[in-house]
């Protein structure tokens, strides 16, 4: 955990901790707090940066990422909802259709037939969902 990585990281720990029944019972003490709400909360504080030194560097995140060479499709599409989902956190909107162009443009050169066929879907109704599916069938081939 760590400032750069708090909201995957909170999704993760809830997620984790509700499927194993876990966070409503969290018996842990942080800072003299009891309290797991307010425990997560102190974290959130803490972990949390919402300056504009960290809204421009998620933003450049994002707008500059790309497929690398050794990285599948379901792994470039995970990175960009991470970095969409860790601009959001800090209450930033995030287009679907934006993450879809994002999603496009960073990948890997051998998959560019995607961009030709998404060209035949509706622009207003792009989604990296389907960007991801255009890919992976690309990739398989």
């Amino acid at each position: 955990l760590n400032g750069s990585n708090y909201a995957q990281w909170v999704m993760y720990m809830e997620a984790e901790l509700t499927r194993k029944g876990l966070w409503e019972v969290v018996e842990f003490e942080y800072k003299g707090e009891r309290d797991p709400e307010n425990m997560w909360d102190q974290l959130k504080a803490v972990h949390m940066s919402r300056g504009l030194a960290t809204e421009v560097t998620r933003w450049r995140a994002l707008l500059n990422a790309g497929m690398t060479a050794e990285e599948s499709v379901e792994g470039w599409i995970g990175r960009v909802r991470g970095l969409a989902r860790g601009l959001e956190a800090i209450g930033e909107e995030v287009p679907k259709k934006l993450q879809a162009i994002i999603a496009v443009v960073g990948l890997r050169e051998e998959l560019n037939m995607v961009e030709t066929k998404l060209d035949a879907v509706d622009r207003k109704l792009w989604t990296v969902e389907q960007v991801a599916a255009l890919a992976l069938n690309e990739e398989a081939r």
